[in-house]
């Protein structure tokens, strides 16, 4: 890597995914490797997918468990992290000095809550994706799956090129 700026593939495909993406018109936060652990914790498949769901992916079908991992990306994605959820109080805090009023803290979920927490981070996904129309059978669904699958596959394509060039399967053929 010859400057500061180059990145290792699989870091790039991390902070450009979702960077930009919008749901539904709401702007999305970039699916990182906090979001992927907390993702995980809560039961979804992406980006781990097994060879035949990505073959029902490729086919333009929904895999058996889309729905919870639509579900989740949704919801992870539009949460802070805990430092995010920090900086923001920092600068309400600031804010609330300057204009001489109590602060408003934001004290929500944030991705790190929803890792040691799955049962209730997905409980309250659900709650999310219930209030935003995001459910079986509706166009928000199938944007949000849309996005998530885009990401997913964006996020194997760079594991692929680290781990083993254009396949990135082990010896047996199986993606890694």
């Amino acid at each position: 890597m010859n400057t500061e700026t180059d990145h290792a593939p699989e870091e790039e495909a991390f902070h450009n995914a979702s960077k930009g993406a919008e749901l539904d018109g709401a702007p999305l936060l970039a699916f990182s490797p906090a979001r992927e652990r907390a993702a995980q914790a809560m039961g979804m498949k992406m980006p781990g997918w097994k060879p035949g769901e990505i073959a029902t992916i490729q086919s333009g079908a929904m895999y058996p468990g889309a729905l919870r991992d639509s579900t989740i990306f949704a919801w992870l994605c539009s949460i802070p992290t805990a430092s995010d959820q920090e900086a923001e109080n920092i600068a309400e805090r600031a804010a609330a000095k300057r204009d001489a009023r109590p602060p408003v803290f934001q004290n929500g979920w944030t991705v790190q809550r929803a890792d040691r927490n799955p049962d209730d981070a997905y409980e309250e996904a659900c709650r999310f994706c219930d209030e935003k129309r995001i459910v079986l059978g509706s166009n928000k669904l199938v944007e949000a799956y849309g996005l998530m699958v885009s990401k997913g596959l964006e996020i194997l394509s760079s594991r692929f090129t680290i781990e083993g060039g254009e396949s990135g399967g082990d010896e047996s053929g199986n993606a890694v």
